[in-house]
């Protein structure tokens, strides 16, 4: 995904991770830095319009890396990641580099000095597509 494309967040979604952003901030400083970056280029809609191929909080996402490694994550908050159980932290690179992408999309995926690129292959499970607008 182009860092000028613009991404897609809820108007729920913003407003809790302008919270995380502020919560978390001088602990996760590396992802709270990353995480506002994402937000500050979103296009902000209604839980009721986001499409269904859109990554939103609490997804559950396949993708898939460039070397063809399937990779089957839930975009969670910080207090819920757990990597174990494929709950990954929005602060984490993975996790702010899928919110509001879209099925099709390629996003870059920075950390630890590295760039690794995935594609978003499909949304399993999306809250508001489910109306599930109080997760």
């Amino acid at each position: 995904m182009s860092v000028s494309q613009p991404i897609i967040v809820t108007e729920q979604d913003i407003r809790r991770l302008s919270e995380v952003v502020s919560l978390y901030g001088e602990i996760e400083e590396e992802g709270t830095e990353a995480l506002q970056r994402e937000l500050d280029r979103a296009v902000v809609v209604a839980p009721s319009a986001v499409g269904a191929s859109v990554v939103t909080m609490n997804s559950h996402v396949i993708c898939r890396d460039d070397q063809g490694t399937t990779r089957e994550v839930f975009i969670v908050y910080p207090k819920d990641a757990n990597l174990a159980t494929g709950r990954v932290s929005v602060l984490a690179p993975l996790g702010h580099a899928l919110l509001g992408a879209r099925v099709g999309d390629r996003v870059e995926v920075v950390g630890r000095g590295r760039s690794k690129f995935w594609t978003v292959e499909e949304v399993r499970y999306q809250p508001e597509a489910a109306g599930d607008y109080d997760l």
